[in-house]
């Protein structure tokens, strides 16, 4: 099995960080794609959608850089707006189906943060709902049902249910894909794979790391991991692979 974690295509959040200084009051709970990361998944489900001759100085289980291609056997994403947008391009550029996983939104889950009288306030949201999903992503199917809602139970995702949910994600690949020769890519998010990525390679798992030091592992937008597994163990073949993109779209 061959786990494919791409990265969503650059949000209106992530275009805060574009100026001098970070603009907090213009963040969203559930921001879309930029026209930017549009782009970014357009190209990105170019990229994964090329097949190329077998080369003939390696064995095809030895092609650890793709160079014969993807060839993904199944496609899946986050239910966030930025997630499902990415993972609606590329699917039909890879011609797979696309199936929403709940469990690998981003860490927080969805929320907006007001300061009110000198303390923090989290307004309950949901996100999308299973007849909204429907309507405006019909293409997309669900791992799981999800409330009418909303599919976030609300408010901000506790410090130590991180660290539960990655190994929920690790389990449900290994027992969905483990031992079989499928190519699974996972439309997912920078901070959540952070903590995926130190679950997989037995790193520090405290669930007080703060969100800046998170982890140890920084991706870009539409940037693709290559993660194996053999057993027991899984091994990163690479790490933050954004070469498909052109300089002007590296955010």
């Amino acid at each position: 099995m061959q786990v494919y974690f791409i990265r969503h295509g650059q949000s209106v959040n992530n275009s805060l960080w574009e100026g001098e200084k970070y603009m907090a009051e213009g963040r969203m709970a559930d921001p879309p794609l930029t026209q930017k990361g549009l782009r970014q998944a357009e190209i990105t489900g170019d990229f994964l959608a090329l097949k190329r001759e077998a080369c003939n100085l390696m064995r095809p289980e030895l092609d650890h850089q793709n160079r014969t291609g993807f060839h993904l056997t199944h496609l899946y994403c986050s239910l966030m707006e930025r997630a499902l947008q990415t993972g609606v391009i590329i699917a039909e550029k890879i011609g797979l189906p696309l199936i929403g996983l709940e469990d690998v939104h981003e860490i927080g889950g969805i929320y907006h943060e007001s300061i009110i009288d000198g303390l923090p306030v989290v307004e309950i949201l949901h996100g999308l709902g299973s007849k909204e999903l429907a309507e405006r992503y019909p293409t997309v199917q669900l791992n799981a049902p999800i409330p009418e809602r909303g599919w976030w139970l609300g408010g901000k995702e506790p410090l130590e249910k991180r660290v539960e949910r990655v190994k929920r994600v690790i389990q449900f690949i290994k027992d969905r894909h483990g031992g079989t020769e499928d190519r699974v890519g996972i439309v997912t998010h920078g901070s959540f794979t952070a903590q995926l990525y130190r679950q997989i390679l037995h790193l520090n798992m405290k669930p007080d790391i703060d969100y800046i030091t998170r982890k140890g592992f920084v991706s870009n937008n539409c940037s693709i991991t290559r993660v194996d597994d053999y057993g027991q163990e899984f091994l990163m073949m690479y790490f933050n692979r954004a070469d498909h993109l052109p300089d002007e779209l590296i955010t």
